[in-house]
């Protein structure tokens, strides 16, 4: 028993002075000088043991190197704890910022110089798509001139300095056409006018926006012949979003627009007149009434709907059947202009000299002696009621010379009866002119000496010798015969007063 305890108190000992090693004082067993003195002896003169106690003392020995092994194990740990262990000296890092642009918010990262960043999960935006990751994204450098691809921020390229990303967002703007009517549809960028192509008419079309660089898209509507443009309709609402057949659309997130047409057109034929530009109605409201046009002299009466003599008038009122711009429209409609023009006829002088008439071709001319017309006023609607029978009559002792043109002053015709289409205002004048009658000869009496008619210049036609101007030698003879006749009765009268000889 003394033995064991020995050697009990032994392996106490080497546990405690192994536990003390690192300690910078010594640690001593509390024995009596007796008891080191004791053991000192029972070491130099070992006490046999029986087999039992040796193998018991082997297996104490084998505990007690165990739990030293133990014990410098975590000493030795806990000093690799304490002490820190040599690093390198750290390199550059550089930050990476994600600006998503008013996506869902993305971290930025912190990565060192040469180092990579790691591809973020795609942000989100109600209503748009997710473009990509950019570098001072511009619209002119978003997509790659070659490969016409988008230039977003190439991931696998080391960072070598602070940078910012951001992110683009995209929409689509969807538009085609719907109605009963027909048309086309244009878009453009935003300051730049639609073209339609004669060649090429587009009924459907498709815009990609980018949110701040490219999201306000012009889109422009045409209607085709006899077809009307009615509004743009959101798809998705099933709401009118204008009335304007160009408009700018700022794109906010995916839109559906429809071009309306249909086919309530109204023609405004001026009928040789100055154009009238065609108007296109909603069906079921009303058409602007136009300025009126004009047509040289001609007089515009207004428009009309299928004109025609019948239905030119009202029977009862006796006004014209004009089109009443209050009736709405609910088909392609025709309006026609009609133009006024006069034709005036009259006696040229002497009311007396004779008379006039107008009627409608096909109709007999009526002439009265009581109640002669000397003048008249027609007004002629072109197309529709222009061609009348014009007729002259003279009055007895005259006769009817001519139709005069009486802004022109020339002869228009010479008939007496004629057909006249009017095209413009037109003034005739019927000219006549007395007749003179030729008057009888008057017989001689049977008693009366016969005058003989003294020659005439004209009657003569001799070649004799000329006496000094044109009167021929005969003549002058005659004359000198009779002066000296009359001189002799003369000088016999007077002398005949006086000495008779």
């Amino acid at each position: 028993m003394k033995t064991r305890v020995l050697a009990t108190t032994m392996a106490v000992f080497l546990t405690a002075a192994s536990l003390c090693m690192t300690a910078p004082t010594f640690i001593y067993a509390e024995e009596s000088t007796e008891e080191i003195a004791e053991m000192d002896h029972q070491e130099e003169e070992p006490e046999e043991l029986t087999e039992t106690e040796a193998s018991q003392a082997s297996d104490e020995t084998a505990q007690t190197d165990t739990t030293e092994e133990s014990v410098e194990t975590e000493t030795l740990e806990e000093t690799a704890e304490s002490v820190p262990l040599a690093r390198e000296a750290p390199g550059a890092t550089f930050t990476v910022t994600f600006d998503s642009k008013g996506g869902s918010d993305v971290a930025d990262q912190t990565v060192g110089e040469g180092e990579t960043a790691a591809k973020p999960e795609d942000p989100v935006y109600d209503g748009y798509h997710f473009l990509g990751w950019f570098v001072e994204p511009t619209l002119e450098n978003i997509v790659n001139k070659e490969t016409l691809e988008y230039n977003t921020f190439d991931f696998s390229a080391p960072v070598t300095g602070d940078v910012t990303l951001t992110a683009l967002w995209t929409a689509v703007l969807r538009v085609d056409t719907t109605g009963a009517g027909e048309g086309y549809i244009e878009t453009a960028k935003k300051g730049e006018e639609p073209e339609f192509d004669e060649e090429y008419k587009y009924t459907s079309a498709q815009e990609t926006a980018v949110k701040d660089l490219y999201d306000v898209i012009t889109v422009a509507a045409k209607a085709a012949e006899n077809s009307v443009f009615v509004r743009w309709i959101d798809k998705d609402t099933g709401k009118t979003y204008s009335t304007n057949e160009r408009i700018d659309v700022q794109v906010k997130k995916d839109l559906n627009l429809s071009a309306e047409f249909d086919s309530a057109l109204v023609v405004f034929d001026s009928n040789g007149g100055s154009p009238v530009e065609n108007q296109y109605v909603i069906p079921g409201t009303t058409v602007k009434k136009p300025e009126d046009p004009v047509n040289g002299n001609l007089h515009f009466i207004g428009w009309f709907q299928n004109p025609s003599l019948e239905n030119l008038y009202d029977p009862e009122t006796y006004e014209f059947n004009t089109f009443d711009f209050s009736t709405p429209i609910s088909e392609i409609t025709t309006l026609t202009a009609l133009w006024g023009a006069v034709l005036t006829t009259e006696v040229s002088g002497d009311p007396g000299c004779g008379q006039i008439n107008v009627t409608a071709p096909g109709k007999e001319l009526e002439f009265s002696e009581k109640e002669p017309m000397h003048s008249s006023y027609t007004n002629a609607i072109l197309g529709i009621y222009d061609t009348f029978k014009v007729g002259a009559k003279a009055s007895d002792g005259y006769r009817f010379v001519r139709w005069e043109d009486k802004d022109t002053q020339k002869t228009y015709v010479t008939d007496a009866v004629i057909e006249v289409e009017v095209t413009d205002n037109l003034n005739l004048v019927a000219v006549f002119e007395k007749v003179v009658k030729e008057a009888a000869p008057t017989a001689a009496p049977t008693n009366a000496p016969t005058a003989t008619p003294a020659p005439t210049q004209a009657a003569t036609t001799t070649t004799a010798p000329k006496t000094g101007d044109d009167t021929p030698v005969m003549t002058w003879f005659g004359i000198l015969l009779m002066a000296a006749l009359g001189l002799g009765a003369a000088g016999k009268r007077k002398f005949g007063n006086g000495k008779e000889i």
